[in-house]
């Protein structure tokens, strides 16, 4: 049991320096920005392409004969009011 114990107490002091060292790591060590600058631009067109294709077919989605029932909708929208 002590060596249990022994173990878990250098892993958590182990821990304790590591995390540290990995956020400044992660958020401060200077970096190629390529790979985030084309992530972001994807997204942003994934982003636009999904608002375009469902705004050719929203009355199709919250019509009233659309996917959403307008009893639904209204109650969304009363919810979300302040």
């Amino acid at each position: 049991m002590r060596r249990l114990l022994n173990d878990l107490a250098a892993y958590l002091a182990e821990l304790r320096g590591a995390v540290p060292r990995g956020w400044d790591a992660f958020f401060f060590r200077p970096t190629d920005p390529t790979a985030p600058g084309l992530i972001r631009v994807a997204v942003g067109m994934l982003a636009t392409w999904n608002l375009w294709v469902f705004g050719l077919d929203l009355h199709a989605y919250l019509g009233t004969e659309g996917w959403a029932d307008p009893e639904w909708v209204r109650l969304a929208y009363r919810l979300e009011a302040p």
